[in-house]
């Protein structure tokens, strides 16, 4: 709430220019998400958003569930309406659950987790799968034209480069491999003005990776991808607030 109210606030005057969006759960009913998309609506000074998320659906019960609760159907119900211009669909750790998901209904965009590793970082102290977006769900998008917009590339900061961590990636790889992916953008989280003003400078001087430097990143990366998501217990893990420290 506290940030739809800021973004509200700082955007009223630039709304043509920005691209708001807002996520619901698979299990939520109707009522509660007409509820909270009104209060969205209100908090974000807006009358329509630009895509409304089916959030975090990590398993294939949840596909099921999100049909079921008339949580998707609402989300249609408000575009036919015309106060959503777009739904998406947001997935952290489940590729194939992802991949079902956009066999079963045609989405306009969907997140998916997708890194140098490989790996869909998420969640600490568990053990990753096999599977992967880029192999698995990805090309499902692809190929019905599904936009797609990848996350987590820095692996919730764990394939961070710091001094001489042969293990993991300079800030300025992880970004490059997400831009080359063939998706439509990537997220990043930026905390400063340093870090906006390097992604930035990267993005207008953009050069795509070629498929073997890729590979490269690939296994240098995914073997030390299960014991990255137990880092803050590495002796030498410092938490630094951010990924400027990458930056080098």
């Amino acid at each position: 709430p506290k940030s739809e109210s800021r973004f509200g606030e700082a955007l009223t005057d630039y709304r043509d220019e920005v691209y708001f969006s807002s996520k619901y759960e698979s299990e939520d009913k109707p009522d509660k998400i007409k509820k909270d998309f009104e209060r969205s609506m209100e908090r974000m000074r807006t009358d329509y958003l630009d895509v409304a998320h089916m959030h975090s659906v990590e398993t294939l019960e949840e596909v099921d569930t999100m049909f079921a609760s008339g949580a998707l159907a609402t989300l249609v119900e408000l575009k036919e309406q015309g106060v959503v211009r777009n739904i998406g669909i947001t997935s952290h750790n489940n590729p194939q659950a992802m991949k079902l998901a956009l066999e079963r209904f045609d989405f306009d965009m969907c997140f998916q987790a997708a890194n140098a590793s490989k790996t869909p970082f998420i969640f600490e102290f568990e053990l990753l799968g096999e599977s992967n977006f880029e192999d698995v769900s990805l090309p499902v998008a692809l190929e019905k034209g599904i936009g797609v917009l990848a996350f987590k590339i820095t692996g919730q900061g764990r394939l961070i480069r710091k001094e001489n961590e042969t293990d993991k990636a300079p800030i300025e790889a992880l970004i490059r491999y997400g831009l080359s992916l063939p998706t439509d953008g990537i997220l990043l989280g930026l905390r400063s003005k340093e870090e906006i003003d390097f992604a930035v400078d990267l993005a207008t001087n953009f050069t795509p990776m070629s498929k073997e430097e890729m590979e490269k990143w690939n296994k240098i990366l995914a073997p030390n991808a299960n014991a990255m998501t137990l880092h803050y217990l590495r002796p030498d893990y410092v938490d630094y607030g951010g990924w400027k420290t990458g930056i080098a």
